[in-house]
C-alpha cells in the first residue's frame, strides 16, 4: 500500500513538473514574441519617420525649385508650361534615386523621382516622389508616395493661352525670325478627354432650325457636321475630325480651345464665339455679317475668306497663309499677325494689328486701312490704293515709297499712302509671372 502511494506521489510530481516546464517554456516564447514585436514596431515606427524626412526634404527642393523656375520665366515671355515641367523635370531628376544617411548613420532614405506630367487640357503637373526608410542595409524599409498637384497659369507664352485665357500672346516682335514662333501648328494640339459631361458623335450629324446642342465638358465629332440649329454650346474643348458647315443664322459657343481638322464654312449671319485657341488645318470661309471671336490664338493651315460686312477678333497671336477680304469687313488681331503668303484687300476693309506683323504681298483696295501697332515685315512690294498705317518701324524687301515725318496715322492720311512713323517698339514684361505654377500641397501614401 505504501508502496503505491508513492508511485502515485511520484507520478503527480512528475507531472507537476512537465506542467511547470510547459508554462515557463510558453512563458518564454511568448516574452520573445513580444520582445520581436515590441523591436519590430520600434523598427516601423523609426523606418516611417525616416521616410517622411525624405519626403519632407524632397518637398522643400520642390519649393525651392519652383521659387527659381518662377523667377526665371518671369524674364521668358515665350516660355509655356511644357517648357516649365521640362525645367523641373530636370531639377527634380538631380534627386533619382539618391540615398541619404541619418545622423545616427544606422538610418537613411532614399528618393525615387518618377517623369513630371502635364495634363494640357486642365493645366496640371504632377509631381510624384518614392521615398523609402530604412534602418540597415537588410531592412526592407518603409515605403511612403508623395504626390503633388500643381496648378499652372498661363499669362503669355507663344501658346497664346489656353483655358480661355483670353488675348495672351507674345510681346510684339521685333525682328522676322520672331514668327517662327507661332507658325507652328503644334502648340495648338490637344487629345479628346472622356469625361462623365463629354460627349463623342461618332456619326454624319445634320441637325435644323430650332434645334441645339450643349455639352458641359468635351466634345468630339468624328464625322461632317451641319448645323442650321439655334445653338451648339461647348463648355470646354472640342475637336472637329471632318468638315463643318453653321448654316444662316446658327450660333458656336466653344468655353475654351476648338480644331477643325477639314474645312470650316461659317455662313451668313453666323455668331462663332471661341473662349481660347483655335487651331483650322484646312480652310475658312467666314459669311457675310458673320461674327468671329477667338478668346486666344488662331492658327490656320489654308486660306481664309471674310465676306462682306463680316466681323472677325483674335485676342492672340494669329499665322494665315494667305487671305481674301471683301468689302466692308473688319479684322482686330491682339497680339502678332503672320501671313506666309499674300493679302488680297478689297474696298473699305478695316484691319488692326495690336502688335507687329509678317506679310509677303499685299494688295490694299481704295478706302481700306491697314493699321499696324508695331512693327511691319514684308518682302514684296505692295499695291497700294487705300492707307497703310504702321506706327513702329518697316522693313521692307523692296524700295517701296514710304512717308516717315509724322506724328500720327491713319488719321488725316491721304489715300495710296504708307506712312511709318519709327517708335520704338518695346512690350512690357509684367510683374507676375507669364507662367507660374503654384506651391505645392501633397497627398501622402502609406505602403
Amino acid at each position: 500500500m505504501i508502496k503505491n502511494e508513492k508511485g502515485h506521489a511520484l507520478i503527480i510530481t512528475l507531472g507537476i513538473i512537465v506542467l511547470i516546464f510547459l508554462f515557463a517554456a510558453t512563458l518564454m516564447i511568448y516574452t520573445f514574441n513580444s520582445r520581436a514585436e515590441v523591436k519590430k514596431s520600434e523598427t516601423y515606427i523609426q523606418e516611417t519617420e525616416v521616410a517622411e524626412m525624405g519626403i519632407t526634404f524632397f518637398k522643400e527642393n520642390l519649393n525651392k525649385a519652383l521659387v527659381q523656375i518662377n523667377e526665371e520665366i518671369s524674364k521668358d515671355r515665350n516660355a509655356t508650361l511644357e517648357d516649365l515641367k521640362n525645367r523641373l523635370s530636370e531639377t527634380l531628376t538631380k534627386l533619382n534615386n539618391k540615398s541619404w544617411k541619418i545622423t545616427d548613420n544606422t538610418h537613411s532614405y532614399t528618393l525615387t523621382v518618377p517623369p513630371v506630367t502635364l495634363d494640357k487640357n486642365t493645366n496640371k503637373i504632377t509631381v510624384t516622389v518614392n521615398s523609402i526608410g530604412k534602418k540597415s542595409d537588410e531592412s526592407k524599409g518603409r515605403l511612403l508616395t508623395a504626390k503633388y498637384e500643381l496648378i499652372g497659369s498661363i499669362g503669355g507664352g507663344n501658346d497664346g493661352g489656353s483655358g480661355g485665357e483670353g488675348g495672351n500672346s507674345n510681346p510684339a516682335f521685333e525682328d522676322s525670325n520672331d514668327f517662327k514662333k507661332i507658325d507652328n501648328p503644334s502648340r495648338l494640339v490637344f487629345a479628346y478627354e472622356e469625361t462623365g459631361d463629354s460627349k463623342r458623335f461618332s456619326n454624319p450629324l445634320t441637325l435644323g432650325p430650332g434645334t441645339s446642342i450643349t455639352v458641359k465638358d468635351n466634345v468630339l465629332f468624328e464625322y461632317n457636321l451641319v448645323f442650321g440649329g439655334t445653338n451648339l454650346q461647348v463648355g470646354n474643348n472640342a475637336i472637329f475630325k471632318d468638315s463643318t458647315r453653321f448654316q444662316p443664322y446658327s450660333s458656336l459657343n466653344i468655353g475654351n480651345n476648338a480644331i477643325f481638322d477639314l474645312n470650316a464654312d461659317f455662313q451668313q449671319d453666323t455668331k462663332i464665339n471661341i473662349g481660347g485657341n483655335a487651331l483650322f488645318n484646312n480652310a475658312i470661309n467666314i459669311g457675310e455679317r458673320s461674327e468671329v471671336n477667338i478668346g486666344g490664338a488662331l492658327y490656320s493651315g489654308k486660306n481664309i475668306r471674310f465676306n462682306n460686312y463680316s466681323n472677325t477678333i483674335i485676342k492672340g497671336d494669329a499665322k494665315i497663309p494667305a487671305a481674301t477680304f471683301d468689302q466692308n469687313s473688319t479684322l482686330l488681331v491682339s497680339g502678332n499677325f503672320m501671313m506666309s503668303e499674300g493679302a488680297t484687300i478689297e474696298k473699305n476693309v478695316m484691319i488692326t494689328i495690336e502688335k507687329s506683323a509678317s506679310f509677303t504681298h499685299i494688295s490694299i483696295g481704295q478706302g481700306s486701312i491697314l493699321h499696324i501697332k508695331g512693327n511691319l515685315f514684308s518682302t514684296r512690294w505692295h499695291n497700294v490704293t487705300g492707307k497703310i498705317c504702321v506706327e513702329g518701324k518697316a522693313f521692307l524687301g523692296t524700295n517701296q515709297p514710304v512717308i516717315t515725318d509724322k506724328d500720327v496715322c491713319p488719321k488725316n492720311q491721304p489715300e495710296g499712302t504708307i506712312y511709318v512713323l519709327g517708335k520704338d517698339i518695346k512690350s512690357e514684361i509684367p510683374e507676375n509671372p507669364p507662367t507660374e505654377i503654384t506651391p505645392p500641397d501633397e497627398e501622402i501614401e502609406y505602403k
